[in-house]
């Protein structure tokens, strides 16, 4: 996760930092932190529909990981997508919210 940070967010390298974030992934694919980081390289190349997906999968492996439905309903959000979004924020307030 360290290599995808420094290459995602201090070089901007995001071929290389998408690289060796599915390759962590590989390594551990219930690794929360790694298909998050992933989905936000995602978002940054404007790959919505394969960040969506990704989300799904990570859903599926880790159904009650918070982070993954705010970049869900995030996702939905950017890609206009109102009404979903505030679905998938009313559909899991719980993740929405620290106490």
């Amino acid at each position: 996760m360290v290599l995808t940070s420094i290459l995602f967010y201090r070089e901007w390298d995001f071929i290389g930092a998408e690289a060796a974030c599915r390759r962590a992934i590989e390594l551990d694919p219930r690794n929360t932190r790694s298909r998050q980081r992933y989905v936000d390289i995602l978002r940054a190349r404007e790959r919505a529909e394969q960040a969506l997906s990704q989300i799904d999968r990570a859903v599926q492996l880790q159904p009650a990981a918070a982070p993954l439905r705010m970049s869900r309903a995030l996702v939905l959000y950017e890609r206009g997508e109102y009404d979903s979004a505030l679905a998938e924020a009313h559909a899991h307030p719980a993740s929405f919210c620290r106490a």
